[in-house]
């Protein structure tokens, strides 16, 4: 229950930053999402993410790896990255998401199989992988999208974007963690047992909450238009 509860805490608190942005996008508030504090709140959020999805990983693969199970939540997520893509492209033609929270969940569900016997090392890695990220102005990929942006026509800005480097960093000191068997035991109530249902659903949840407050909000918006204009 406590991974669960974690990943839940996680999706409760992406909730709070999508209904601020929507506020934000319709004049309801002037949160600047994208700077100060609204970052470190965000990088939170990713942190428990992807930690708790190396972690994942882990307890997946510790009795071996079923391949076809393993390869069928890998195709889960990605059908919710190219949904995401999509629906974006669709509202958002000109910052569509190419490679948002989902697209770097499945790629690194695939790449993190690397390291999911060797934890020593994938923590090495991941603490080496965030070193080089603040110490370097090479090692963030920012060159790869100069080459693919052409090629994919990829937007110039875009609505999310979860960079690869630094963020495997995290999945693969998430993988170490899970090989610690290190797990806060917490108190049953209901709370976490909500959290914990949330995290249970986290994927169908990331999918569909920013649609459902995009839209109330978008309906909030043109009723005070509506009332404005009367």
């Amino acid at each position: 229950m406590e991974l669960d509860a974690t990943r839940g805490l996680a999706i409760l608190l992406m909730i709070i930053f999508h209904f601020s942005y929507d506020l934000s996008y319709f004049k309801f508030a002037d949160f600047k999402v994208n700077q100060g504090y609204w970052d470190w709140f965000r990088y939170v959020i990713v942190t428990l993410f992807f930690s708790v999805s190396g972690i994942s990983m882990v307890l997946a693969t510790r009795n071996g790896i079923r391949w076809k199970q393993y390869l069928f939540r890998v195709s889960q997520v990605a059908a919710g990255a190219i949904a995401v893509t999509l629906v974006t492209w669709f509202v958002f033609p000109k910052s569509w998401v190419y490679f948002g929270v989902l697209h770097f969940i499945a790629a690194s569900m695939l790449a993190g199989l690397l390291f999911i016997r060797v934890p020593v090392i994938a923590l090495i890695t991941g603490i080496s992988i965030f070193l080089l990220f603040n110490l370097t102005s090479w090692f963030n990929l920012h060159w790869l999208y100069i080459e693919l942006k052409p090629i994919l026509h990829l937007p110039r800005g875009t609505q999310d974007l979860t960079r690869f480097i630094p963020w495997f960093g995290m999945i693969l000191i998430g993988i170490w963690l899970g090989h610690q068997n290190w797990r806060p035991k917490l108190p049953d109530s209901r709370w976490l047992n909500a959290l914990a249902w949330m995290g249970r659903h986290s994927l169908a949840i990331y999918l569909i909450h920013q649609i459902v407050l995009f839209e109330l909000v978008n309906a909030a918006y043109h009723l005070r238009q509506m009332l404005a204009g009367s």
